[in-house]
């Protein structure tokens, strides 16, 4: 009781400290679209408070849950399931889907999208792509502090070896972060023409939802691996627009 106590006590100073994220939260989504929900500003940084305090609740119990229960029945139920219809097809369009997740790709690929921003003088949205990368820290930390062993051969097909920690799958939370943070980005570019903007949200959306089934077929994750990476992954998101779009008010210009 009280482990659970201090665990609560924990989610409300971070409520505390969310309060000034979704200050900006109500100025940029709700002033934009009808002087009527200007009324309503208070309730839905509250609304969204709620959301975030959900998902870091969400995130810390499913942790807690790993490391007390690692070998969770549903996660290999799951893992099987999804694999129940493997083919040498579907696993080079896996790998393909989890490609951008690689390291010697994310140390390539992050720079180099970067550049192209930079190179057309959308030097904040330039450094921002840059930012995305410390969400790969964090769960590099996180992976170390709870060393979840990854599905093994005697449990699943094991497509894709990996030895580090599992837990959280680090190319899910990479894909909603960076990507998700990309299809912002792409938008803030006025001179794009909007083919070009859906085409990449598009594409970054899909890549998205799929990569969590991708690592689960591959055999180096469990469902809650994915869930625990999406998860955080949209938390590092909505804390990485936030700085992005902090006092200023044209933030497709540095």
């Amino acid at each position: 009781m009280l482990i659970l106590f201090r665990f609560f006590l924990l989610i409300m100073k971070i409520g505390d400290i969310l309060e000034k994220i979704f200050d900006w939260v109500g100025r940029k989504l709700v002033k934009p679209f009808h002087s009527r929900y200007l009324q309503n500003q208070r309730l839905v940084r509250r609304a969204l408070i709620t959301l975030i305090i959900f998902l870091l609740a969400a995130f810390l119990s499913l942790t807690f849950f790993i490391l007390i229960t690692p070998d969770f029945f549903y996660d290999i139920h799951f893992s099987k399931e999804v694999q129940e219809d493997s083919c040498p097809f579907l696993d080079r369009v896996m790998k393909a889907i989890s490609w951008f997740g690689n390291d010697y790709v994310i140390i390539i690929s992050v720079p180099l999208v970067s550049l192209m921003f930079f190179l057309a003088k959308y030097y904040r949205q330039a450094i921002f792509i840059l930012f995305t990368l410390y969400a790969n820290v964090i769960v590099f930390i996180i992976k170390y502090f709870v060393n979840r062993p990854r599905p093994g051969e005697d449990i699943v097909r094991v497509i894709t070896k990996v030895e580090h920690s599992g837990f959280p799958s680090g190319h899910v939370t990479h894909y909603v972060v960076f990507f998700g943070f990309l299809t912002v980005a792409v938008f803030t570019v006025k001179e794009l023409p909007i083919f070009i903007k859906i085409i990449v949200a598009v594409f970054c959306m899909f890549l998205i939802a799929v990569v969590p089934i991708s690592r689960i077929y591959l055999g180096v994750h469990y469902l809650t691996d994915v869930m625990g990476g999406g998860i955080l992954g949209i938390i590092l998101l909505i804390i990485l627009l936030y700085f992005f779009f902090k006092n200023k008010n044209n933030p497709s210009r540095l």
